[in-house]
């Protein structure tokens, strides 16, 4: 079966219980858990010296008053797993936005600084067999 499936929300946990059977499994198990956690995902990239815009990891309203304190405003609060195209996330763009919106989130989450009028780039890293296949758009905020 060349193509079985395709599911970026498959648990990193099941790919590599997987490929511990000698199943062909891709991406990685790990670039399969950084990739599905925001906050992680940020961290490899800040780790290899590819520059991010300044984020925390959020896990209380308190920890997202002290973040926006230091990383300042517009910034975007989001969750750190499962939310895709604008869904599980909140504009900050004054302390005032802040109140209740960890609660509102819902879920352990990730502050982002946002560009101001500038465009962002998402970079995506597919491991496709032996190749490294890298994947740059460019996206308005």
């Amino acid at each position: 079966m060349r193509n079985a499936s395709a599911n970026e929300n498959v648990p990193a946990a099941t790919a590599k219980a997987l490929m511990e059977t000698g199943a062909q499994v891709r991406p990685h198990h790990y670039a399969l858990a950084v990739a599905q956690d925001r906050f992680d995902e940020k961290s490899f990239f800040a780790s290899t010296g590819i520059a991010t815009p300044a984020f925390a990891a959020i896990a209380s309203q308190d920890d997202l008053d002290v973040a926006l304190a230091k990383i300042g405003a517009p910034a975007i609060l989001k969750t750190r797993r499962f939310g895709y195209d604008g869904r599980g996330q909140i504009r900050i763009m004054t302390a005032a936005d802040t109140e209740g919106a960890f609660e509102r989130l819902g879920a352990p989450g990730i502050l982002d600084r946002a560009p101001l009028g500038q465009p962002a780039a998402r970079l995506q890293l597919v491991n496709a067999r032996d190749d490294l296949l890298h994947n740059v758009r460019d996206q308005q905020d």
